[in-house]
């Protein structure tokens, strides 16, 4: 087993959810670091990310600057869960929400359970970021064991 599992689920409001599982050998620490801050976050995702604490947002830019997506903290819980609901320039991505549910698995792994909820539609960029989001709970695995290497996705 390769440790990754995807899911795709219809919910009842007729959104979709993406949706990932990723077993990690690191700490529940060392995942919610990697991603809720800039180093953290710029070592699998983004080079381009700011943070502003005083607004509670994450805006991360894509194309060597040219889409910006804001995340506004909707819940966090350090160590357990990060919920960011998304506003920006990405029409398809607008009132989605981001998932990071850390859970203790066995003796030296945790498990990520990952969510892009309430897709409007499954047409579009839908199954693209399904496959991006598939790279990138690697590229968080891998960083968050101690494989370093630069983010996915250029700023």
């Amino acid at each position: 087993m390769c440790g990754i599992q995807v899911t795709f689920i219809q919910n009842f409001k007729n959104m979709a959810d993406l949706k990932h599982r990723v077993e990690i050998k690191s700490s529940a620490e060392k995942v919610f670091q990697a991603i809720t801050t800039k180093k953290g976050l710029e070592s699998w995702w983004t080079s381009d990310v700011e943070i502003d604490d005083v607004k509670k947002e994450y805006t991360f830019g894509f194309g060597r600057h040219s889409i910006f997506i804001i995340m506004k903290v909707e819940k966090e819980v350090p160590g357990e869960y990060v919920g960011w609901k998304c506003y920006g320039e990405l029409e398809e991505w607008m009132d989605t929400r981001l998932i990071f549910e850390i859970l203790d698995g066995k003796a030296g792994v945790i498990e990520l359970n990952f969510t892009h909820a309430n897709w409007k539609s499954t047409d579009g960029s839908f199954s693209k970021c399904k496959t991006d989001w598939g790279h990138l709970m690697y590229y968080l695995k891998d960083y968050t064991e101690g494989r370093n290497h630069s983010a996915l996705m250029g700023g």
